[in-house]
């Protein structure tokens, strides 16, 4: 059902939310590797999608046809997949078929059938010159396919780290530093060694083009997860359209924060901000708005849901109920919602406590489908299916936990409900209301030290007078002798 309302003058429709993947259902993705570069990992890790070993061998194979989409089943309905072999063996058809592909996906009007993303995935311990097909791909990738990014995602990197830290320890003086300082100087390092070894090859070869280079690990830890994550993030970031960014924090299943963040954007759109305060939209009920975004919110976070677990048509209510307590509660549902002269209770909110009530409620939900992505998806491969005692699980923890008063407290002490010009203030409070903000807000290359005493140690055993060249410069301004 379409609602209809006005925002000031102009008119205001809340489309229905089914439409809100419609102009591009699917995320299209292709993948250039070879059996060694292209992990199994990064499909299940990233995308979700369960492939083994022999299914990886078939279709990175040459004779592997790229127009033909993987068969993925119902593993994830919010994602195509093309694959083909990449070009380090200087394979020509190979090279012919994926330029002929990017030539015709990118011609078609509709945004659905183009290509949105490649991923040229090269292993860390392929020690080989970059062959001049490569090259010559990147070269005509912005006349070929214009609007398509490209990423350089570099595998196996959890064996170029063991490599590292294995030369690192050598020196009996180092094995006295504290897990944390070493843990940060051995990343840096290993990052200054990529760039060394592989990264400079790719950073010629690349000149002036603007291609992302994404190093994942493929261990079994937070580290490898971390860096899925980070191909995740990296993807998006490099994502200029709508409804390709859209699709995309549905297809992935890596990081929360990305579905998270996006449906804060989604919440966003509920209120005005023109009269330099945030309000609810006029025209539209709570209990309609309510509904859309919890809608759209399953769509985001797409779910692994064989059971329809989250069809069930009282959780929307379930959510509210651990949010809110029973008094607050009725402001919200149809129960005791109205007063004795039969006005709604939610209208006889004042604008700023309306508007400040429907923040926490779609914080509410926020919250709930983070904290189930986060069981769902961070460490777990592959990912599991949903239940009914998970959702419950997680009901109540919110309902017992800190999160919930954390949101209340959060949104009730904004200054944006009595000043706010940017849309953007109601993303970033629900956000920050939802324990994301700091998170999302910080960089990945953030270099984090526990107390002084760290510093002071790492400070003693590495700084040295006598730079050489290729030594490391850390960002507390710190070197590290380059490996030998």
């Amino acid at each position: 059902m379409t609602t209809t309302g006005t925002l000031g003058a102009e008119p205001f429709t809340l489309a229905p939310a089914e439409e809100l993947l419609a102009p591009c259902p699917k995320f299209r993705l292709l993948v250039l590797g070879n059996i060694e570069s292209t992990k199994i990992e990064i499909f299940s890790s990233v995308l979700g999608i369960e492939l083994d070993k022999s299914d990886v061998a078939a279709v990175f194979r040459s004779t592997h046809e790229i127009n033909k989409e993987i068969d993925l089943g119902n593993a994830n309905p919010r994602l195509s997949l093309h694959t083909s072999a990449n070009f380090g063996s200087g394979d020509k058809e190979a090279y012919k078929a994926a330029v002929d592909f990017l030539e015709a996906r990118q011609q078609s009007s509709n945004v659905a059938d183009r290509v949105h993303c490649i991923w040229y995935c090269v292993s860390c311990d392929d020690d080989r010159t970059i062959h001049g097909l490569e090259a010559e791909f990147f070269r005509q990738l912005p006349s070929v396919a214009p609007a398509t990014p490209a990423i350089l995602v570099f595998t196996k990197y959890e064996e170029l780290i063991a490599s590292v830290r294995q030369e690192w320890y050598r020196d009996e003086q180092k094995r006295g530093v504290s897990k944390v300082a070493a843990s940060h100087i051995l990343r840096d390092l290993t990052a200054h060694e990529f760039q060394k070894r592989i990264g400079r090859r790719w950073d010629a070869i690349l000149g002036d083009e603007h291609v992302p280079k994404l190093c994942v690990a493929t261990d079994d830890d937070s580290s490898g997860h971390a860096g899925m994550e980070r191909l995740a993030a990296g993807t998006l970031a490099e994502l200029k359209g709508k409804n390709e960014r859209l699709v995309f924090a549905a297809a992935q299943r890596s990081s929360p924060a990305i579905s998270t963040k996006v449906c804060a954007n989604l919440a966003a759109d509920y209120f005005d901000v023109n009269t330099g305060h945030a309000r609810k939209r006029s025209g539209v009920e709570v209990g309609e708005i309510l509904h859309d975004f919890f809608a759209k919110s399953i769509q985001i976070f797409n779910f692994k849901d064989p059971h329809k677990v989250l069809s069930d048509p009282r959780l929307l209510s379930r959510i509210l109920e651990s949010v809110f307590d029973a008094a607050e509660l009725g402001f919200l549902t149809g129960r005791g919602s109205f007063d004795s002269s039969g006005q709604a209770l939610i209208d006889s909110l004042t604008p700023h406590d309306r508007a400040c009530m429907l923040t926490q409620a779609l914080a509410g939900v926020t919250l709930f489908f983070h904290k189930l992505a986060e069981s769902q998806w961070l460490h777990r491969d592959p990912v599991p299916q949903l239940t009914a005692h998970i959702v419950e699980r997680e009901l109540s923890g919110i309902r017992s936990g800190k999160e919930r008063k954390a949101v209340f407290e959060t949104i009730e002490n904004s200054s944006i409900f009595t000043q706010c010009h940017l849309i953007s203030q109601v993303s970033d409070l629900i956000l920050k209301a939802v324990g994301q903000g700091e998170k999302l807000g910080v960089p990945d290359n953030a270099f984090v030290i526990e107390d002084d005493s760290e510093l002071q140690e790492i400070s003693l055993s590495f700084v040295n007078d006598h730079p050489g060249p290729d030594d490391v410069v850390l960002p507390n301004g710190m070197r590290i002798l380059a490996l030998n």
